[in-house]
Parts: structure tokens; sequence; C-alpha cells
């Protein structure tokens, strides 16, 4: 899909790497994205949905560039073009190499999550000791 050229925002950003427009602050006491800013000017109220970027470029605010969707969406959007943090993880928070032997297979989980065979089962011992052996 060739979208052409992005318009990038020359405001402030945020510490995430979105222009965020002063008008006060919006939900969860956070000042508001500007490219929200800009989609809902264009298209109206959007309601409790996400303005996804099509580009992928957090700079954005080029109105050709930007959709409407929910969360999940804008996550499977990420997992598409490979920017998910999950995907890219190698090892587990324990160390475990997240090797095709070490880990569950994730296709069938929206987010691209990566679970680690190790933590699991010894995640579902300690619940089995402290739950089924009370005496």
């Amino acid at each position: 899909m060739n979208l052409g050229p992005c318009d990038e925002w020359t405001g402030r950003f945020n510490d995430a790497g979105y222009g965020v427009i002063d008008l006060g602050y919006g939900q969860n006491n956070r000042p508001y994205r500007a490219h929200r800013i800009i989609y809902i000017q264009d298209h109206g109220d959007i309601g409790d949905l996400v303005v996804r970027h099509l580009c992928h470029n957090r700079a954005c605010v080029n109105i050709s560039h930007l959709a409407e969707g929910t969360h999940a969406d804008n996550t499977n959007d990420m997992v598409k073009a490979g920017r998910f943090n999950n995907q890219r993880r190698t090892h587990c928070r324990e160390g475990h190499p997240y090797s095709k032997e070490n880990t569950y297979n994730t296709s069938t989980i929206t987010d691209g999550a990566q679970v680690c065979k190790i933590c699991q089962r010894a995640s579902r011992l300690r619940w089995y000791y402290k739950n089924k052996l009370k005496v």
C-alpha cells in the first residue's frame, strides 16, 4: 500500500514519540495526541476508538495515513509490521530462550505474545502446591 509522504508534526512530542497538542489533558490525564485531534476534526467524534497510523510513523499527521479502529486492530497492525515489542524478545524475564522447543505456539494469541514453557510449567506447579496440597 503506497500512502505517499508523511506530514511530520513539528510541535511538542511526548516520551513515546507522538506529537501532542496543548489543549489540556484528555484520557488518563495525558495531553491530547496531535494525530487524534486532527483525525477527529476531519471525521467527527470517534468515542473510545483509537486512531491508527497506517504508515507506522508516530510523528505523522497526514490525514490519509490515519484510520480509526479498536485497540486490537492497532495491536494487529503492529504485529503484522513486526513492531510489537513481544516479537523482538529473545528470552523470557527469567532468562530462558524463546526457542521453538521452549515457546508455546502463539499464532492464536492476537497480541503476538510469546509464552515460555519452562516458566509456565513452574507457575502451574507453584499454583498446584499452594492450592491443591493444603491439608
